[in-house]
């Protein structure tokens, strides 16, 4: 990514140089979300993808990027710092991404390593007949859709399952700032391209102090109807195939079972390691890992580590808090791989 400092809405042109050859230019307009997301650009559009010609390599080749009609490069790098696209038999890749653990990180780190055109990420936002084509054209597919969403429109046997999940307690915490935020402008676009029944959950929370407890705990025993979708141990919920109306020990046990499908299942805590995992998996040759971000500010709707807190808003993550144990029990430091098949 890339763009002005002073002028962040007029798209740079960049230029690329093997060995002081010119070999190619792009213009860095490309939607990044994740750059959104982490507030560094206002709008994201200052992505650019280019691929050297990979024929042209060799160990000691120097390559740079000029902005402009600039004579001083803006970075300057060896051959051997650049991702290696994948070729040959691409791996079938279906990322499960649990709202607020860390899925924008990885899909930014995980898509530059797949050819153009082959990946396609929140899919949720797409109208649902356009999946089989999504499932026979891409090899890396992601988006916010349950198991029981993705067996219904794909086949989940096709495909690599992976996703990630987070401690329970910051999970709920940031999946409640994110839907408070939707309603700080309620005249915004952002507010109105919501469905009703998401605006008034978001109204309701920018009217609540969370931080009394009396307040959080008639917040926790209101929760009902679509608020259980979004706040009832949602991470469980993701891992079965079919709509409880709240979670129980039979659905965690069946999350359970659900979750050898999966042939990585990684902790936004232990991102680094999870990536490092991703790339042996799939051929990826060896680059930096990312770090997971928080997408919003520091703003704390209440402390989550105080434990008359967590006591508190237990009944919204009893489910989530044994199966983030199980996941973590299965690391890599702990275990080879959840009990998965061979795909």
């Amino acid at each position: 990514w890339c763009f002005h400092k002073f002028r962040k809405s007029k798209p740079i042109e960049l230029s690329f140089f093997i060995d002081e050859t010119p070999v190619g230019s792009t213009v860095a307009n490309k939607y990044r979300e994740d750059l959104k997301s982490y507030r560094m650009h206002p709008d994201g559009r200052c992505g650019f993808e280019f691929a050297f010609p990979g024929q042209q390599f060799h160990s000691a080749c120097r390559l740079a990027v000029y902005a402009g009609n600039t004579r001083i490069p803006l970075e300057t790098f060896t051959s051997s710092e650049i991702p290696q696209v994948l070729t040959g038999d691409l791996p079938h890749i279906f990322f499960m991404h649990i709202p607020k653990t860390g899925g924008t990180s990885l899909n930014a780190f995980a898509t530059r390593y797949f050819p153009q055109g082959y990946t396609a990420t929140h899919i949720e936002v797409l109208d649902s007949g356009v999946y089989p084509q999504l499932a026979t054209e891409k090899r890396y597919i992601a988006g916010h859709l349950t198991l029981q969403k993705i067996k219904q429109y794909f086949d989940p046997a096709a495909f690599h399952l992976v996703t990630l999940v987070r401690d329970p307690f910051r999970q709920l915490h940031s999946h409640l700032r994110w839907i408070r935020k939707i309603a700080a402008d309620r005249r915004s676009d952002f507010f109105l391209k919501h469905e009703a029944c998401v605006r008034d959950l978001a109204v309701q929370l920018q009217g609540c102090d969370l931080r009394i407890n009396a307040n959080l705990k008639s917040f926790v025993a209101g929760v009902e109807g679509f608020g259980l979708d979004f706040f009832d141990n949602l991470q469980t919920r993701y891992f079965l195939d079919y709509r409880p109306e709240r979670v129980a020990s039979s659905d965690l046990e069946k999350a359970l079972t659900n979750a050898k499908q999966f042939a990585l299942i990684g902790t936004v805590e232990q991102f680094e390691d999870f990536a490092r995992q991703f790339c042996r998996r799939y051929g990826i040759a060896g680059t930096t890992p990312p770090r997971a971000f928080n997408r919003l500010p520091r703003l704390q709707l209440f402390n989550y580590e105080n434990e008359s807190v967590r006591s508190i808003l237990l009944p919204l993550v009893h489910s989530d808090i044994e199966l983030y144990r199980a996941v973590q029990s299965n690391q890599p430091s702990n275990a080879q791989h959840w009990d998965s098949a061979s795909k």
